[in-house]
């Protein structure tokens, strides 16, 4: 969305709350000092089926008033970054369905950077709780996974901190460092493909200059992956290697590295381990003047497979849009060959934006099962005037199987098309309709319909 029709959401206890927390004098330095803004959304949602069941038990109305926070300040050299929020919610559900009222979906993000003449360093930390029957790509941080096209009952967090830091940034001798730990957790759910998981990751790479055309580097890399599923997975990753920057020409690149990973893994209180997985990447980048093209392989592999990716693709820049698209393909030893495409398309129009996504990937996920995940973006945003406009979007995701058959395939798809005007000064209002449809190979398709009303308004209180 452009201009002033964004999805705003937030309000004044969370308001009170945050600015008690942060002293303004902390930040008001020589680079804009303190930024406190505070958005409120009220909306009121009538759903037919909201737990997209294939046979509905009835209509849901909910009223609920999102609310948030954002302080952002710093200095030429730092940045900081904070926001703050949550939903009070009323809610009426079919007869015998637990309802959710009062303070739900709470959510904090956090970033902290630091940029010096030959270092870096970034910290950052978010926490976000939401409905699992309303979740849609719900993990900001990276690509969706199969479980973010469950729908039941119950409620998940996500919580993900990551440190990344640099030295010699500009010297011929250079590391760079990066930690994260992610969780997500459920409460009150059902279906046994919902369970709870923690990830951490670690990665140093030492890069040395070798020559004014190439930078050499060693690399070590730990990850740990602990599930409450069925077989009480543990999953320990490490790997040590070496990479290469090359640079042919100035507009003609090739980066590379490959990795000796050892994984030992637990299941049912049964430890085994295979010392001998190699991963890599390469990739050969040409820049252009209105873009680049780049050609990628890409070797991933699992304690049962190993699985290779060859892609290219072209991005564009273009006057007022940007294109890009790309073709591959995927195949392993034990699973299927697949053709892959992708596809990014944003223009911005003389009154509103067009945008269109298409993405494809052939992964090994954590359940060591190999997944073609697929999503599909498209949105339109028409201004008529200055106080109207209607949006358009479409949202799907889909996981298909191309191993031994035993994952669950599935596909999700959400459409949305609203009417937004702006009542009063800065107050927006929106009148909309949406449709949520999911399916899997052995069900039916389950369809809800949803006419919602929003009116909010953003605040700059600083």
């Amino acid at each position: 969305m452009t201009g002033k029709w964004g999805k705003n959401s937030a309000s004044t206890i969370v308001c009170a709350a945050l600015v008690g927390l942060v002293s303004p004098s902390a930040f008001a330095q020589d680079a804009g000092g303190l930024n406190v803004t505070a958005d409120i959304r009220s909306s009121l949602t009538v759903d037919d089926n909201a737990d997209l069941d294939v046979d509905s038990a009835g209509t849901t109305s909910e009223f609920d008033t999102r609310l948030a926070l954002g302080v952002s300040g710093g200095s030429a050299t730092t940045t900081f970054e904070a926001e703050l929020g949550g939903s009070i919610a009323f809610e009426d559900r079919p007869l015998g369905d637990e309802e959710r009222n009062g303070f739900v979906d709470p959510f904090l993000n956090l970033r902290y950077g630091v940029e010096g003449v030959n270092s870096t360093l970034d910290l950052s930390a978010r926490f976000r709780e939401s409905a699992v029957r309303s979740s849609f790509f719900i993990d900001e941080d990276g690509d969706f996974i199969a479980d973010d096209l469950i729908v039941d009952d119950g409620d998940v967090r996500n919580t993900r901190f990551a440190l990344s830091a640099s030295v010699g940034v500009n010297s011929p001798l250079g590391a760079d460092f990066r930690v994260t730990r992610s969780t997500r957790n459920y409460s009150d759910t059902i279906n046994p493909d919902l369970f709870d998981r923690e990830t951490d990751t670690a990665r140093a790479v030492v890069r040395f200059q070798v020559s004014p055309l190439a930078t050499a580097s060693l690399i070590g890399t730990w990850r740990e992956y602990d599930a409450e599923d069925a077989v009480e997975t543990n999953r320990v990753t490490t790997g040590v290697g070496v990479g290469l920057t090359f640079d042919f020409t100035p507009v003609l690149q090739f980066q590379g590295e490959v990795l000796s990973n050892t994984i030992e893994a637990t299941a049912s209180g049964v430890t085994t381990e295979d010392e001998e997985i190699t991963t890599g990447v390469a990739r050969l980048i040409r820049e252009l003047p209105n873009g680049e093209v780049r050609f990628e392989a890409e070797l991933d592999a699992s304690t049962t497979t190993e699985r290779t990716t060859l892609t290219a693709s072209r991005e564009i820049d273009l006057e007022g849009a940007r294109f890009g698209f790309g073709l591959g393909f995927s195949d392993s030893d034990t699973g299927d060959g697949v053709f892959l495409g992708n596809l990014n398309f944003q223009r911005e129009l003389p009154l509103g934006r067009f945008n269109a996504a298409l993405d494809q990937r052939a992964v090994i996920n954590d359940d060591e099962e190999e997944l073609v995940r697929t999503s599909v973006e498209l949105g339109l945003l028409r201004e008529f005037g200055e106080a109207s406009a209607i949006e358009l979007g479409l949202n799907v995701a889909d996981v298909n199987d191309i191993g031994n058959g035993l994952a669950t395939e599935r596909t999700r798809t959400e459409f949305e098309i609203a009417l937004r005007r702006q009542i009063f000064e800065n107050w927006d209002w929106s009148l909309g309709y949406r449709a949520r449809f999911e399916r899997t190979p052995t069900t039916e398709t389950a369809q809800s319909n949803a006419i919602f009303t929003t009116i909010g308004r953003s605040f700059a209180l600083r």
